[in-house]
């Protein structure tokens, strides 16, 4: 794969080929160097050879700046973030969730825990415990650095949810054992149901049926780097639109968005470490609430009411194509079959 540095290293080289080497380049170059037209612009003349020039040293200069700007990235933050493929590199008894107490997600910050509770330091209103049952990062597609790790939890009280919900003759017959009869005839109910929530012809189906059942879930987005509390809100409403129930639903959608935006009640800085936890209630309304690493205090935020924004959101975390986190998603979609 070539990377980002490559990319721009091999353009800028072959631009200076281009543009030295080339006699081609310099035939067509002679005659602006040896004449002078001149043409006005707001009362000012402007030499276009000149000018010219000048937009020849700018692109230099600029191909130069992204060059240096990818090397700095690289070499400055290269132990701060993952890439994409460098999941699969992690050591996997770091990122099981056999582990007791903790996960680690990504080793630029704290290892996550396997529950949240008054005990683990999440206590929020109702005081239930909640079951970590999927984890991975997001990644930024352009420059495929990881901006933030997600965890997604189960409320204890609803484990049993999964299992009515993916035992049901409907769902078993008509997308997760469909095809037993056929192909899968050796494999387990469970080993299907991976299999189906990670196509992206089932997979929404039946994450939509889990979240039609009053299940509480917990997502906790923890910044990889330094943010604000407006890039996560942006963030968060860009994902929510991006779903395909939203854009047929835009009137609803609008108004849940502004609900969201204003939910959003502190400003500033959210530093690396810290949490932003979003509490998707039995009736798909979302509860926000902001976790300082530095104090370890847990403030409440505001309420989204529109059902529609928390059903949406969940969606794209758990749910395939374009899950917001594939790694979230895989995670989820292997482990959720432990409380079938």
């Amino acid at each position: 794969m070539i990377t980002f540095n490559r990319l721009c290293t091999t353009n800028f080289k072959r631009s200076l080929l281009t543009l030295t080497r080339s006699s081609k380049s310099q035939r067509k170059l002679a005659p602006l160097l040896k004449k002078k037209p001149y043409s006005s612009f707001a009362g000012h003349t402007i030499n276009n050879a000149k000018s010219r020039g000048s937009g020849l040293g700018l692109f230099i200069i600029g191909a130069s700046s992204i060059c240096a700007i990818n090397y700095y990235y690289k070499n400055n933050y290269s132990n701060h973030f993952l890439h994409n493929d460098d999941l699969n590199n992690i050591n996997n008894d770091k990122i099981s969730l056999d582990s007791e107490n903790s996960v680690c997600v990504d080793k630029s910050i704290s290892p996550f825990p396997t529950h949240l509770s008054t005990s683990t330091g999440y206590a929020l209103d109702k005081n239930d415990d909640y079951t970590l049952v999927g984890f991975g990062t997001r990644s930024v597609t352009f420059i495929s650095f990881r901006v933030y790790a997600l965890g997604i939890y189960i409320a204890d009280k609803d484990l049993p949810l999964i299992s009515k919900v993916f035992d049901s003759k409907y769902l078993s017959t008509a997308f997760i054992d469909k095809d037993t009869g056929a192909i899968n005839n050796e494999e387990s109910h469970g080993e299907n149901l991976t299999r189906a929530l990670e196509s992206p012809d089932t997979s929404m189906v039946l994450v939509d049926n889990l979240l039609d059942s009053e299940i509480e879930l917990v997502a906790k987005v923890t910044p990889i780097k330094n943010t604000d509390f407006n890039h996560l809100r942006d963030g968060l409403c860009r994902s929510i639109m991006s779903h395909p129930i939203a854009k047929k639903n835009s009137d609803i959608i609008k108004n849940g968005i502004e609900q969201l935006r204003s939910a959003f009640i502190l400003k500033g800085s959210v530093l690396k470490n810290d949490d932003l936890l979003i509490k998707l209630e039995s009736d798909n309304s979302l509860r926000l609430y902001y976790k300082s690493k530095k104090n370890g205090e847990v403030k409440k935020l505001g309420k989204v009411s529109e059902p529609l924004i928390g059903k949406c959101l969940f969606s794209k975390y758990l749910s395939q194509p374009n899950a917001l986190s594939d790694s979230t998603q895989k995670s989820f979609a292997e482990n959720v079959t432990k409380y079938l």
